[in-house]
């Protein structure tokens, strides 16, 4: 039996479509087959069923929908059976296949042929078992699963890369009709318009060309206050001065190692466009600053595959991890992902900074160094001189990295923090309680990590309420014990923070935490530690360097969740000290 997913949900037999049952049955089959052989927690397919509102039941009525589902199989003559586990089901397909498994092979074996004309073919054949959206007609929010999203991004590469192989083969017509299609898809895909604007260019199609080129120039100037990238410009100036076109074919083949990103970039437009215009212009070194949790990485990530197409020589990526990252490790790292065989990468720092800095000059390399304690740690890592580029991010503003050009990102206003929530919990859910989800982003302080955990907390426990969750947030005392959520933590990640701090700082911010909310200047800070007021200045700079208070009018403020952490740390302190004593 072969299952569809590819299109409308199909159980094919080779000779005709079986009944999958109602569209309950349907839809409880289309999660199991997009995550077959991976075991789903009940709570997970209660939450997948009912879009995060099930009702007081759903448990035992998925249990229902389960027996129901294993009938319907049994009645088609599959192998396939779905298995119990300890508050899980999973799908064992045992001799059945699914359509979204054959794509994926057929595209690796189009990856694999050395010849253009069997890579064509093989292109054709995965793209041909697509017979619409996955799991057209089946009830459910499919582009909200990760798997759903993973398909159709597949999907787009495949025809992108079959648009090339086109164009290669000099089919101008067939590639236009496919690129125009990627296009209106995917309006935002730079590289897309280029393709396009080249198919018709060698068409000899001169004039649509031109106007392909101003739409995309339109679409970069509205949505993303952007110019188009280098290379896009470049080929327009072909194209108007009647000149040859670069050879068709695939992209440079640089390595691209960024992280993928996740869910949508809420409330950073301005920076985004900011940074990407400062980068395409010429700067070599953007640096990202911000208080911890405030989205600097995913603001750096997205930025980075933004520029994708102006730094076709490859796009590199290390967690620095605030300074505890071995730079010469990265850097081995980086060689090796630039072609240097493993027996010609040198031992020690500076001779792998040094070949690292020969094997990138004259090349247009883009480098994300994420979570940079001090300029020192950053230095041996950046590219040779030429068209290379690095973004950094780091809670210190760097500010001994020469000619760089500095960001600060700050907390999401409300409507950013809410729509954030909306798109981690589900629009539908935070829709129906606007005045709870606005209290959730407040008691969260619009900060984006915590807003990830509110959210993330929402997902995991789909009978909870938005208010509910507001309620749990309402305590300050324990607030910071409620925004945990698996690996994502408010506490850990300013109590990395506060590590990075030296001791009479880390002692000053427990102190400002504890003392009464208000102005924080040099000479408060002073009194409070009963220190000198030079001493006074030069702590109240550490924590503003730091982001660990903000600027405010005549003086300072601690951010409300920050003040949280220290006022914790301060009674913990003070806890310690007692039993000691």
């Amino acid at each position: 039996m072969l299952f569809r997913v590819l299109g409308r949900l199909e159980a094919h037999d080779g000779t005709r479509a079986h009944h999958l049952g109602a569209p309950m049955q349907r839809a409880l089959l289309a999660h199991l087959l997009l995550t077959a052989g991976r075991p789903l927690p009940v709570g997970e397919l209660v939450d997948r069923l009912w879009d995060g509102a099930a009702p007081a039941r759903a448990v035992g009525t998925l249990h229902v929908h389960v027996l129901r589902l294993r009938r319907a199989l049994a009645a088609t003559g599959c192998a396939a059976r779905v298995e119990t586990g300890p508050r899980t089901y999973r799908l064992d397909l045992g001799a059945d296949a699914v359509d979204a498994e054959d794509f994926r092979r057929t595209l690796d074996a189009a990856t694999a042929a050395t010849d253009p004309a069997a890579e064509l073919a093989a292109l054709d054949a995965a793209l041909d078992l697509w017979r619409g959206d996955v799991l057209a007609g089946v009830p459910g929010d499919w582009p909200r699963y990760r798997e759903v999203r993973a398909l159709t991004e597949l999907r787009a590469t495949a025809r992108e890369r079959r648009a090339e192989a086109n164009l290669a083969a000099r089919r101008f017509g067939v590639a236009v009709e496919e690129l125009r299609g990627l296009v209106a898809e995917h309006p935002d895909r730079e590289h897309l318009r280029h393709l396009l604007v080249l198919a018709l260019h060698r068409a000899g199609r001169r004039a649509e060309a031109l106007a392909a080129y101003d739409a995309a120039y339109r679409f970069a100037a509205d949505h993303l206050g952007l110019e188009p990238g280098a290379e896009l410009r470049r080929l327009q100036r072909m194209v108007l001065h009647g000149e040859e076109p670069p050879r068709p074919g695939p992209r440079a083949t640089g390595p691209c190692a960024l992280p993928a990103r996740r869910g949508r970039l809420v409330g950073r437009d301005e920076p985004l466009a900011d940074l990407a215009a400062a980068l395409r212009a010429g700067t070599s070194t953007c640096v990202v600053t911000g208080m911890p949790g405030v989205g600097k990485s995913a603001l750096a990530l997205w930025l980075a595959h933004a520029l994708r197409d102006d730094f076709p020589d490859g796009q590199l990526h290390a967690g620095l991890d605030g300074g505890r990252a071995d730079p010469s490790a990265v850097l081995d790292r980086f060689l090796r992902l630039l072609g240097v065989p493993d027996d010609l990468v040198p031992p020690g720092l500076e001779a792998r900074a040094e070949l690292f800095r020969a094997r990138t000059t004259d090349r247009a390399l883009l480098v994300v160094l994420d979570d940079a304690a001090d300029a020192a740690g950053v230095r041996a890592l950046l590219p040779g001189d030429g068209r290379s580029a690095v973004i950094v991010t780091s809670r210190n503003p760097l500010a001994a990295l020469d000619g760089a050009v500095r960001r600060r990102v700050d907390v999401l206003g409300e409507p950013d923090s809410v729509a954030l929530l909306a798109d981690l919990a589900g629009a539908a859910r935070v829709a129906r309680e606007p005045a709870a989800a606005r209290l959730v982003a407040e008691r969260c302080g619009h900060l984006p990590l915590a807003l990830r955990v509110a959210g993330a907390l929402l997902a995991a426990h789909p009978d909870r309420s938005v208010g509910a969750l507001a309620d749990l947030l309402a305590d300050e005392r324990t607030r910071l014990d409620r925004l945990t959520c698996e690996d994502l933590s408010v506490r850990a990640r300013f109590d990395r923070a506060g590590e990075a701090l030296g001791e009479v700082e880390r002692h000053a911010l427990r102190v400002l935490g504890a003392a009464p909310a208000g102005e924080i200047t040099a000479a408060s800070t002073a009194a409070l530690l009963g220190a000198a007021p030079e001493r006074g200045r030069a702590v109240v700079a550490a924590l503003a360097d730091a982001h660990l208070i903000t600027e405010a009018s005549g003086g300072y403020r601690m951010p409300r969740l920050i003040r949280l952490y220290a006022a914790h740390r301060q009674r913990s302190a003070a806890s310690t000290g007692r039993a000691a004593g």
